[in-house]
């Protein structure tokens, strides 16, 4: 069976993401994919275009995106659609950072 390819995209301030995605990537090779594990603020179009899935690991600050996961997202929308990709994608999203 081929590799696929998984990139990994996190932002973290306490180190409580960034541990889940090391997690999430030491899995992901476990069972045979390729992984790119990248902070939002240093991924890119170049590494969604060679991505088979996307993994997003952020935390929600007062109910909303970190700005730097919406600066990555911001970045690479546009390349994305220019070549019309469409991604699997999941977020592991940690929460508690506005109270409840």
């Amino acid at each position: 069976m081929a590799k696929s390819n998984l990139l990994i995209v996190y932002h973290s301030q306490s180190g409580r993401n960034l541990r889940l995605a090391y997690a999430a990537a030491r899995c992901a090779e476990a069972a045979g994919a390729s992984v790119r594990l990248l902070r939002a603020s240093e991924a890119g179009s170049r590494d969604v275009i060679w991505a088979e899935a996307l993994l997003l690991v952020f935390p929600e600050n007062f109910g909303q995106l970190p700005g730097a996961l919406k600066d990555f997202l911001d970045r690479s929308f546009y390349p994305a659609c220019a070549r019309e990709l469409i991604l699997p994608y999941a977020a592991y999203l940690c929460t508690g950072n506005d109270g409840e």
